[in-house]
């Protein structure tokens, strides 16, 4: 849940909803807000069903107490087509905080672990013979049995961050997992504590030596550059690199003794701390590198020209006057990405490569123009209002009959400005005729 949103298995292909990208437990995660969140599709068929065992699990930190993690099943349909027994598997945070997993029949267990809101978790619910049971933090938290629990249909949807298409969930979700069996008291302890922050249960050869050092102690990097950092940690099981930045601790490489670090583009000089750590059999030492970014690339300044009234129908312009220009392709970053916006009226407008052209407006009033630029770095941006005045009446633009337009049974003759309509018998005929007549009918009698 990355980047991309990728079953790594191939069982089914997720579509986003409006989740973001965030840190997760293992690399990335995915953000979600409510109305936000991951459809994994209607017409899963390879999961589990009826009342075979299973495993449903993820990681997640909840911003807020009631609502779905995430649920899988066919709501209100049953494989057995008994009314009663469970026909879904849904994860939730339930308001108090506590965890749980429902089945909309008697599957589904209560934990006895409260969640504190903001901190990870990792939770699994298993079924298998109608034992029902939930894990929290690798630990068994609750079990309950009913023979025969579940009917789940073979046929099922699935959604992350909410449940049948609704999305309620507000916080972190990452490495979310489900299992045609149902694990193991000591698989789930064990993929706990091999996927906790921090674990020591795996990681790189342990360097001999007792040194603790890092390299350099203090780190001074232009935007756009790149610094690299070194460390020892004689005789640690584990080792991290942790970015602390505006309030948030964000680990940015694990089991490795360099890091890379990239500075990206700052709108001005910015300040921040990365952390080496290192975990011993008996202690964990941490080493702080001051780290300052110094602004290096100059950021576009501009405003925006265009008139200060328009009368909806001549076509103008809307033109940035970028008074740094010069100064941004000095330092290579002279390519400029435009987004424009219009609000407070409907507007005809064509975006060329470096101006805006309005060519009609929809209606009178003010209307007010933005433009979002950047050179790679952030947004800036800048705005100008317009001060619409459509006139009254539109001239009149007269059709031009084709060369060979004739009348036809039941044809419509549009009104001009003067109140009329006008049919047109062009071309010549084919043969001779002794008369040519026009005969007009109104209410179907003859005038």
């Amino acid at each position: 849940m990355n980047e991309t949103l990728k079953d790594e298995v191939g069982t089914i292909t997720a579509k986003d909803a409006g989740s973001t990208v965030a840190g997760g437990i293992i690399g990335k995660g995915r953000h979600f807000i409510p109305g936000k969140g991951i459809n994994c599709g209607d017409n899963i068929t390879n999961y589990p069903y009826s009342d075979s065992p299973f495993t449903s699990e993820a990681w997640f930190r909840a911003e807020a107490a009631g609502a779905a993690i995430f649920g899988w099943g066919r709501y209100a349909t049953r494989y057995n087509g008994k009314t009663g027994d469970g026909n879904e598997v849904v994860i939730y945070v339930e308001s108090p905080p506590s965890l749980s997993w429902r089945s909309d029949g008697p599957g589904g267990v209560s934990a006895a672990h409260s969640p504190v809101i903001g901190k990870w978790y990792h939770v699994a619910a298993t079924y298998t013979n109608g034992t029902r049971q939930i894990y929290v933090n690798g630990m068994l938290s609750g079990s309950n049995y009913h023979k025969a629990a579940m009917s789940i249909m073979n046929n099922i949807g699935m959604n992350i961050g909410g449940l049948r298409g609704s999305y309620q969930f507000a916080g972190d979700i990452d490495e979310v997992r489900v299992s045609r069996v149902a694990r193991s008291a000591d698989w789930i302890k064990l993929e706990y504590e091999n996927q906790k922050a921090q674990q020591t249960l795996v990681g790189s050869l342990v360097q001999p030596g007792n040194a603790f050092s890092v390299s350099p102690a203090e780190v001074k990097v232009l935007e756009g550059k790149s610094v690299a950092v070194t460390a020892q940690a004689g005789g640690a099981q584990k080792v991290y690199w942790v970015l602390k930045r505006e309030g948030a601790e964000t680990v940015v490489a694990v089991d490795q003794y360099s890091y890379t670090l990239e500075a990206g583009r700052v709108a001005a000089d910015t300040a921040f701390v990365l952390q080496f750590k290192a975990v011993y059999a008996n202690e964990t030492k941490t080493r702080d590198i001051p780290v300052t970014i110094k602004e290096a690339i100059p950021e576009p300044v501009f405003t925006l020209r265009a008139p200060a009234a328009w009368n909806g129908r001549d076509a103008i312009e809307v033109v940035p006057a970028i008074s740094n220009l010069t100064a941004m392709q000095a330092k290579g970053a002279g390519e400029l990405k435009y987004h424009w916006t219009v609000s407070g009226g409907a507007v005809i407008k064509e975006i060329a490569p470096d101006k805006l052209v309005l060519k009609r407006s929809q209606c009178s009033g003010k209307i007010t123009v933005s433009l979002a630029l950047n050179n790679g770095g952030a947004d800036f941006a800048a705005t100008t209002s317009i001060l619409v005045t459509e006139p009254k009446n539109d001239a009149w633009v007269q059709r031009i009959p084709g060369k060979d337009e004739k009348p036809e049974d039941n044809q419509f003759y549009a009104r001009d400005d003067k109140n009329e309509g006008t049919l047109y018998y062009n071309g010549t005929l084919d043969q001779v005729a002794d008369s040519v007549f026009l005969k007009v009918y109104a209410d179907d009698e003859r005038l």
